[in-house]
């Protein structure tokens, strides 16, 4: 009887912990916070996802982005960024995010979604709305972000071995934003004409490079509209590396209690198979 089951059961047990390994992990009641340390340089980018008419008014900072996350009952909200402590807890995380301004920097807590994504055509919840590729962004953070003090970790070629870090640091950025919303035009602003070419080569390199890739990658997604006591507050979408994340999320204790489960039962299977008698001729 033990053996009927573990037969009959192998296949669609199996079939659901593979699923079960490749959901994202999402958790909703979280809060977070970001600021930014400017560089140089900015970018204004035409055709947003490949429409002529679709443009970003203005130029963005490539700045470096640093965030918090933690649950909402071990900070308060919209509390101070430096509340528990100046820049403790930050990790490096990228903005997602054409449409919105940062007010304030450092930014406040504000209540946001926090999950691992490789989405293709991420709504942006804006008017006229624009998707945006996280699965590319992932790729590109995947790659890079590990070598943006220093070099190194890929920043390798003539169009990448030659900047510093604040180059990097608006390259990468710069690439992120191209790519993401697949922009068929950008410009780079803000530091000499040679410097400017340097950072624009190394953007229209990274682009390049990740057209077609896909990797998981951490989303911090802010809500458009201002909460808490401060007018107009908001913050910008963030995106940030998924250790691990080149093929799919870090399963959960029950995914991997799922994943054992059919494991067990596949292998059940196969005991069986080899324990039938061979057929008589």
């Amino acid at each position: 009887m033990t053996m009927r089951f573990l037969r009959t059961s192998a296949l669609p047990l199996l079939a659901l912990s593979l699923i079960a390994a490749t959901i994202p992990t999402t958790r909703a009641a979280q809060v977070a916070a970001t600021r930014a340390e400017s560089t140089s340089y900015t970018i204004s980018v035409s055709g947003v996802n490949g429409k002529p008419g679709a443009s970003r008014t203005g130029s963005a900072g490539l700045a470096a982005y640093y965030s918090k996350i933690s649950d909402s009952s071990q900070n308060g909200y919209n509390s101070a960024y430096g509340a528990t402590g100046a820049h403790s807890g930050e990790i490096r995380t990228f903005c997602v995010d054409l449409r919105q301004e940062m007010n304030g920097n450092p930014t406040k807590f504000d209540y946001a979604t926090v999950s691992n994504t490789s989405a293709s055509a991420l709504p942006d919840a804006q008017s006229p709305e624009w998707t945006r590729d996280l699965g590319r962004v992932g790729w590109l953070v995947a790659n890079y972000s590990a070598g943006l003090v220093g070099g190194g970790f890929g920043w390798t070629g003539s169009a990448l071995a030659g900047l510093n870090d604040e180059q990097r640091t608006a390259a990468l950025q710069g690439a992120i934003t191209v790519a993401e919303y697949g922009a068929t035009g950008f410009s780079i602003t803000g530091g000499s004409t040679a410097n400017n070419t340097l950072v624009k080569n190394a953007i229209t390199a990274l682009v390049a490079a990740s057209l077609g890739q896909s990797t998981l990658v951490g989303f911090i997604d802010y809500s458009i509209q201002a909460n808490g006591s401060t007018a107009g507050f908001k913050n910008q979408d963030q995106a940030f590396a998924v250790p691990g994340s080149n093929v799919a999320a870090v399963p959960e204790p029950s995914t991997f209690a799922i994943a054992g489960l059919g494991a067990l039962a596949f292998m059940g299977y196969g005991l069986r198979r080899r324990q039938a008698p061979a057929p008589t001729a």
